[in-house]
């Protein structure tokens, strides 16, 4: 489990704009992994369509 800081939740403000109407809580995983430099597993297709390098295909 990793805190939320207010530098990653206001990452969320950043982030494409393909993401404004997602889950809240995938945009700030999204913010998060972005600001610690860590990798999102996900099989999520509109994070996966972000083509972010940080946010890898879980299903491969």
């Amino acid at each position: 489990m990793l805190p939320v800081s207010a530098e990653q939740a206001e990452g969320v403000r950043t982030l494409p704009a393909a993401l404004r109407r997602h889950d809240p809580f995938d945009r700030l995983l999204v913010a998060q992994a972005r600001a610690l430099g860590l990798t999102l597993l996900t099989a999520d297709r509109v994070l996966l369509g972000l083509d972010l390098p940080f946010v890898v295909d879980a299903t491969r």
